[in-house]
This record gives C-alpha cells, sequence and structure tokens, in this order.
C-alpha cells in the first residue's frame, strides 16, 4: 500500500478515462465507466499510512510476518526431515535385528 502505487493506479485510470473521451466522446456508458474506477482507486487513498512513522510501522510488521512465516515453514520442514531420519533408523536397525 505505497502511495507510489497508489499514485501510479490514478494516473493509468485517469489516463484511461482521457483516452475513451477522446476516442469516443459519444459514448457516456464507458466514460461513466472508468470515472467510476476512478473514484473507486482514490477510496483506496484512506488506508495508506498518513505519516512516514506509520508507513515505517506497516512496511516493519508486513516483513515480521514474512520473516515470521519463513522461520515457521524452515521449523516445520526441519521436523519433517527430523522425522524422516528416525524412521530411516528405525527401519536400519529393525533390518539389522532379522538379519541376525
Amino acid at each position: 500500500k505505497s502511495l507510489v502505487a497508489f499514485v501510479r493506479n490514478i494516473q493509468t485510470s485517469v489516463a484511461d478515462l482521457l483516452s475513451e473521451i477522446a476516442l469516443n466522446y459519444e459514448s457516456k456508458s464507458d466514460i461513466n465507466r472508468l470515472t467510476g474506477v476512478i473514484w473507486e482507486k482514490c477510496k483506496w487513498e484512506k488506508t495508506l499510512p498518513k505519516d512516514n512513522k506509520n508507513a515505517i510501522r506497516s512496511f516493519l510488521l508486513e516483513k515480521s510476518l514474512s520473516i515470521k512465516d519463513t522461520i515457521e515453514e524452515f521449523r516445520a520442514m526441519v521436523e519433517r526431515s527430523d522425522e524422516i531420519e528416525t524412521d530411516k533408523e528405525s527401519e536400519l536397525s529393525k533390518s539389522e535385528i532379522t538379519e541376525h
């Protein structure tokens, strides 16, 4: 939810509207639809951080959640690996017992 992405979305929508007006000035339905798209994208502005402190806080929270997910996935992968290793050791000792 960055300001740059917000501005780019609005800019693209306005460019689309202006193109439609230039090409099909008589087609009110497309112009109304594109105007509605711009208004909907403007509503997204309310979700943007109001200052740099909140922007940094949001950024760090997003990154920390991503890191937390990665750590959880890594732990689960290690646990699965340990279980597989234990199963292999168990099978190996069973086969040694049956051979003797």
